[in-house]
């Protein structure tokens, strides 16, 4: 497996940049706050990083920022690609697989997949769980010594790498098995009295279970006896009950006849109320005159108008007449100082002039007497006029009267005439219904009879008046309803007491059964007691073989570590400061055997070790581990901090001897010294101008 490019958008320092990767060593070189850390810190977030605290993650100032990472692996190549927008706060990412010359979509955010599937399905793509890998193949800066040194929490750690905690476990499910045999072997006695104890409380809850048997028999007979015993009530009163309509309307028919009984006789005396103020034969009299006079009285008015008319008229000819006199005299006047005549157009003396104006004023008086004679004629009639309209008006209130009063004795005399012929009707309806409903309800009666022990006599049954029909059916129907409420009440009272037998003895069950568990469970609890008195010399030796085995199995994964170490030591150093090492199996602290050793054992790593070598030894002990897990790519972040430049170099030689085993490795390292060996170096470069980081 390796990484082949990784490309960054707005990441850290990281602007735009493409860093291309290869298999074998690569060295990403360059001065402090350039990125190096960072470069591996974003693939170790691209494989399993989330969305948390990613706004640290983006570039100061931008509101973009996105990381594509293709890598390959069993010859397969995968890519994944993670985004961020500030200003929507959308995080999205994707999963993608190079097939047939293109990309196809594994996994997607924005098509609903969750990112738990996407760690799942990168830990099955690398072949390694997240946890190995964080702990195994990235080499944090300034952790490489933990491991040699040793300690507490090495040694569980180491356990669990080398299998020996499964030991462990079984060792504890061992341990906690006999601690329980040992209790239970304790507490035999007391397991024995409660087992009795349990058989006694259970026969007594036997005794009472039958009791409440034997009860809820008996009241579940007294219920169905109830309801046997009142069968002919209710039968009773459903009849009834379905009989009220019929006998609501047999009532309801009756109001109605006498309603309208009531009815006619009002009618009737309205009808001869009216009839005392006249008779009809003087009322059509009267109306005949009065339309007469009013026939005549309308032909006078109408003579009037029109002579009302005509002296208008002859009133404006007049006018129209003075009117001319008048311009005849103007035109005089006007033409009189010539002595031109205007109505010869010759030449006149004065004198004549002043007579035709003394004509003209005299027609003019003769035509204002006779406009004034007029006037007072016309006045005259007027007068006349309205007298007779208004004898007109007075007769035609009075023809409206007497109209009135006409029809509404007509309408008097049918109504009446036609509330009789509903009365018959009505009534006729009534004695048939009637004589049905006696039909309909006689059963009834007859049961009632029977049932109550009452006396209601049938023999003439067709003479019975309506008021004693309702009277009878009132006290039947009540007399059901109250059977039927009694009945209800005592029925409740019985299935009330049953529901609680019922229940006690379902309570009583469920005791009996939780007894019965608890027996059984006692009973096998004896049982195994016995087995574990025959088998218990087994488990005690059990125990010591397990523990034997233990630490005999450690002694292997540790003697196999130590070797495993020691040549993975020799792989990445050229000159060996020590003959062999061994792990101390108390803590896993490492123990070395000098070359040079004036004493003949194995010594401390302090003081007897170089820096270089410790860390080289370090990153031996982490990779023998990484290879036995099946990790392809290691992360080193620094590990030449505090070496010298010999030491750099053996470093950079040792590490490129691996890359046959280890697919691909990535350093981070400040210095220069030893990028001969690498197969791949990358020289990151920070712009003081703007901050970015490029690659030189």
């Amino acid at each position: 497996m390796y990484i082949k490019e990784i490309t960054y958008k707005n990441y850290k320092l990281f602007k735009s940049l493409k860093v291309s990767l290869e298999r074998g060593l690569n060295l990403v070189q360059g001065e402090n706050s350039v990125g190096k850390t960072g470069l591996l810190k974003s693939i170790v977030w691209m494989f399993w990083g989330s969305a948390r605290g990613i706004e640290g993650l983006l570039r100061r100032g931008e509101n973009h920022m996105m990381v594509k990472m293709i890598y390959h692996n069993n010859g397969n190549q995968y890519k994944i690609i993670k985004e961020y927008i500030k200003d929507k706060d959308e995080f999205r990412w994707s999963f993608s697989q190079y097939k047939n010359n293109e990309w196809v979509y594994l996994l997607d955010s924005t098509k609903g997949s969750i990112q738990r599937i996407l760690k799942t399905k990168i830990e099955k793509t690398l072949g390694i769980k997240e946890n190995t890998f964080m702990s195994l193949l990235y080499f944090k800066q300034k952790q490489f010594y933990d491991i040699i040194h040793g300690g507490y929490q090495v040694k569980g750690y180491l356990d669990y790498i080398l299998n020996i905690m499964q030991i462990n476990t079984l060792y504890e499910i061992i341990k906690q098995t006999k601690s329980q045999f040992k209790h239970d072997l304790e507490n035999e006695d007391l397991i024995k009295k409660n087992l009795d104890n349990l058989t006694e409380q259970l026969d007594f809850n036997m005794k009472n279970f039958k009791k409440k048997q034997k009860r809820i028999k008996q009241l579940k007979d007294e219920v169905n006896k109830l309801r046997e015993d009142n069968k002919s009530i209710v039968n009773l009163y459903n009849k009834c009950n379905k009989k009220v309509t019929i006998i609501d309307e047999t009532v309801s028919l009756y109001n109605k006849i006498i309603a309208r009984k009531d009815n006619i006789a009002a009618i009737k005396k309205q009808y001869i109320e009216l009839e005392k103020s006249g008779t009809r034969i003087k009322k059509y009299r009267k109306l005949i005159i009065l339309r007469r006079n009013i026939r005549k009285k309308k032909g006078k008015i109408n003579n009037l108008t029109e002579k009302i008319i005509n002296i208008n008229n002859g009133i404006s000819e007049i006018e129209v007449n003075i009117e001319n006199c008048r311009e005849i005299i103007r035109k005089i006047n006007i033409a009189g100082d010539e002595g031109i005549c205007p109505m010869c157009q010759q030449k006149v003396p004065k004198e004549h002039i002043k007579q035709e104006i003394g004509k003209q004023e005299i027609t003019i008086d003769n035509y204002e007497k006779e406009t004034k004679e007029l006037q007072v004629e016309l006045q005259t009639i007027k007068k006349i006029k309205n007298s007779t309209e208004e004898e007109l008006h007075v007769d035609s209130q009075n023809l409206s009267k007497v109209r009135d009063a006409l029809n509404l004795l007509n309408s008097k005399f049918l109504e009446y005439i036609k509330a009789k012929q509903d009365y018959k009707e009505t009534t006729k309806e009534f004695k048939e219904h009637y004589k049905s409903t006696l039909k309909k309800v006689r059963d009834i009666f007859e049961d009632y009879n029977n049932i109550s022990k009452s006396e209601i006599d049938l023999t003439n049954y067709q003479a019975i008046s309506l008021n004693t029909l309702h009277k009878q059916f009132n006290e039947v129907f009540n007399y059901t309803n109250v059977k039927q409420q009694d009945f209800k009440e005592v029925l409740i009272g019985k299935q009330d007491l049953l529901q609680e037998n019922i229940h006690d003895r379902n309570a009583l069950d469920n005791q009996i059964s939780n007894l019965n568990d608890l027996i059984k469970e006692k009973t096998e609890k004896l049982e195994t007691i016995k087995l574990l008195k025959k088998n218990k010399l087994i488990y005690d030796r059990l125990e010591q073989s397990i523990i034997s085995i233990k630490e005999e199995i450690r002694q292997l994964k540790i003697s196999e570590l130590e070797k495993l170490v020691y040549k993975w030591y020799t792989l990445l150093v050229t000159k060996p400061q020590f003959h062999n090492l061994q792990i101390n199996p108390e803590d896993y602290s490492i123990q070395i055997y000098p070359i040079d050793a004036i004493k003949k054992q194995y010594v401390d790593l302090r003081g007897n070790l170089s820096g270089g070598n410790e860390t080289l030894l370090a990153i031996a002990e982490r990779l023998a581990l990484a290879r036995r897990a099946g990790g392809d790519i290691i992360l080193l972040d620094e590990p030449t901090d505090g070496t010298d430049e010999n030491n750099i170099i053996s470093e950079v030689e040792g590490l490129s001897n691996i890359t046959q085993i280890f697919e691909q490795i990535i350093m981070i390292t400040h210095y220069r010294a030893g990028i001969q060996f690498a197969n791949n170096v990358i020289t990151l470069k920070k712009n003081l101008k703007n901050n970015i980081t490029k690659i030189k």
